[in-house]
């Protein structure tokens, strides 16, 4: 369980790290010529949309698993997989989208970045052993969620009705 808790302790310090990064980032604006050459090409957005949705579609899996598990041992394991599968989706996404700072897309990187912030407060409240707020702060890391996997579905839509 030592070890555990010290893989749980690295995946919050990557998460907490790579958001504030990509708030940096959302809001200082800066131009990565490479990655936006990379974003013109079909096949990467592509790949990294499917990557982003599965990911996404996977941090799902927690809420219907931990019913049919018992030990603590094999929570923590999911909890865990849910924060490293939560620090790829903001690495992808910001591969992705570029963190795009205007309309719809920019709703959806705000959305998703409120709600990975959460997350991470969660994990480290839990860490130290604090129990204050951690049910508000739950109802709204699952909410956000909820809105940024309904956002990304419809961007989804979007993408196959209108681009073609």
């Amino acid at each position: 369980m030592k070890r555990l808790t010290a893989v749980n302790s690295s995946s919050l310090k990557i998460a907490g790290v790579l958001l504030a990064l990509e708030a940096l980032l959302f809001f200082v604006q800066p131009r990565w010529d490479a990655v936006l050459r990379w974003q013109l090409d079909g096949s990467f957005k592509t790949i990294t949309g499917y990557v982003l949705l599965a990911t996404m579609a996977l941090m799902w899996a927690p809420v219907w698993v931990r019913k049919h598990l018992q030990q603590a041992h094999h929570l923590e394991i999911l909890k865990l997989v849910h924060q490293w599968m939560g620090v790829l989706v903001l690495l992808v996404f910001l591969l992705h989208a570029n963190l795009a700072r205007s309309g719809y897309l920019a709703v959806l990187s705000l959305v998703l970045l409120a709600g990975s912030g959460l997350g991470t407060v969660l994990g480290w409240l839990q860490l130290t052993g604090r129990a204050t707020g951690r049910r508000w702060l739950m109802a709204a890391h699952i909410a956000l969620g909820a809105v940024a996997s309904g956002f990304s579905l419809l961007h989804l839509y979007f993408v196959y009705a209108y681009a073609g």
